[in-house]
């Protein structure tokens, strides 16, 4: 007679990391990027338990050991989250720099301002000082043209 084993009865060994909804290699079908961007990353991760990926804590596996392509695929979402998160910031400090190096001889005094200011200035808030800058330096012109 043949053993049986109820498919109700599994063990927890029986259970692939991949498929349990517990480990940190468990990939549910809203994971995908634009569900933790809206919301604090660092929370969505440990929501999803997937911080350990980003802390360190879950190591890489080597590359013979069954969960290393779980972990690559984990990975592989984790790293656009936070591209996404970091690539802005960054994008508009160049952006800012760009901008800045455009500007003419008569706003050093504003370039200099404005690359030691804390915490650094978006794009916009650079453009609207240069504006104020060019519109008082535009008045102070007129008053010395109207005092001579």
């Amino acid at each position: 007679m043949a053993d049986f084993v109820s498919p109700s009865i599994i063990s927890f060994s029986d259970i692939l990391p991949i498929e349990d909804q517990c480990s940190p290699y468990f990939l549910h079908h809203s994971n995908h990027h634009g569900s933790v961007i809206d919301r604090s990353f660092l929370l969505g991760l440990s929501i999803r338990n997937k911080i350990g990926f980003v802390n360190g804590a879950i190591k890489t596996p080597i590359a013979c050991d069954p969960l290393n392509d779980a972990w690559i695929q984990c990975n592989n979402f984790i790293v656009p989250w936070l591209l996404h998160l970091i690539s802005p910031p960054i994008a508009s400090t160049d952006y800012v720099f760009h901008f800045l190096n455009g500007l003419n001889d008569t706003y050093s005094a504003l370039r200099s301002k404005i690359v030691i200011m804390k915490p650094f200035p978006s794009l916009d808030e650079v453009y609207n000082l240069a504006v104020e800058r060019n519109h008082k330096r535009v008045l102070e012109s007129r008053l010395v043209f109207c005092l001579r």
